[in-house]
């Protein structure tokens, strides 16, 4: 059995960890499945998530960004999908925008409708985003809800953080208020969840940085697809999707005609 209360003890001691000694892990350590770079601090913090779950015998199976899949049991009964450092390179660079993200699926069930616990914490201030299906979104255990702003010209977005994915995005980026990026999409879409901002689309996201939000946002009232309005396929961890997620539908159905 894993409960919400797994997740935010390894997001304590990942956190913990990143807090001191991570800040000196800075080296390389070749390509991760993906082809980016691993760095010291990325490997050891998911070591102390696999180091816990192997240590509490949970009946689980990691999927994670730096080392692809871990299986903890003989028979795994969940799958967690695993980012512990989204934002790697902010955090080698000293920039305080880094998010844990961590989604617990059905074992071997890897599409987003299937998550069913999920957290996402801001590492450096501590904040945390939880979610468990049918229960309601919360932000540091008071709950949450995603905007209701349905005016574009008064909407938050939270775009990539490439110059030519933004340029891209000049006719939407024109049509709404502000436009922010952190370089850590969970942290990103978390706002989204909190009612923050209104629209977040980035292309080209692996799942580990998504899974979990994905639960919160739904919980929260808000939605997250692929840019073309659709639910996402069976998960591919090696695969980038493009995703937009927003405070409402209307939103989102405005977002969606201006990508078209």
């Amino acid at each position: 059995m894993i409960l919400l209360k797994d997740l935010e003890e390894m997001f304590r001691l990942v956190r913990k960890f990143l807090l001191k000694e991570g800040r000196t892990k800075l080296e390389s350590h070749g390509l991760n499945p993906k082809g980016d770079v691993s760095k010291g601090f990325d490997l050891a913090a998911e070591e102390i998530v696999i180091n816990y779950c192997r240590n509490k015998r949970l009946p689980v199976e990691l999927v994670t960004e730096e080392r692809g899949r871990v299986k903890i049991s003989d028979s795994p009964e969940y799958t967690l999908v695993l980012d512990p450092v989204d934002g790697s390179i902010n955090f080698a660079k000293g920039i305080e925008a880094v998010g844990f993200s961590i989604a617990v699926l059905p074992y071997g069930k890897l599409l987003l409708k299937n998550v069913k616990y999920a957290l996402i914490g801001n590492v450096f201030s501590g904040t945390v985003f939880k979610a468990e299906k049918g229960k309601g979104a919360f932000r540091n255990n008071e709950r949450i809800k995603t905007s209701r702003i349905e005016d574009l010209s008064k909407a938050f977005l939270f775009t990539a953080s490439e110059a030519s994915k933004i340029r891209d995005m000049l006719n939407i980026i024109k049509k709404v208020d502000r436009v922010r990026c952190l370089g850590s999409a969970s942290l990103e879409l978390s706002f989204i969840a909190n009612g923050s901002a209104e629209v977040l689309i980035i292309m080209g996201l692996t799942p580990e940085n998504f899974a979990a939000a994905y639960l919160i946002i739904k919980e929260a009232g808000g939605i997250l697809t692929d840019v073309r309005g659709n639910e996402l396929p069976a998960l591919n961890m090696k695969k980038g999707y493009d995703i937009l997620a927003a405070g409402n539908k209307k939103i989102h159905k405005q977002i969606i005609e201006l990508l078209r």
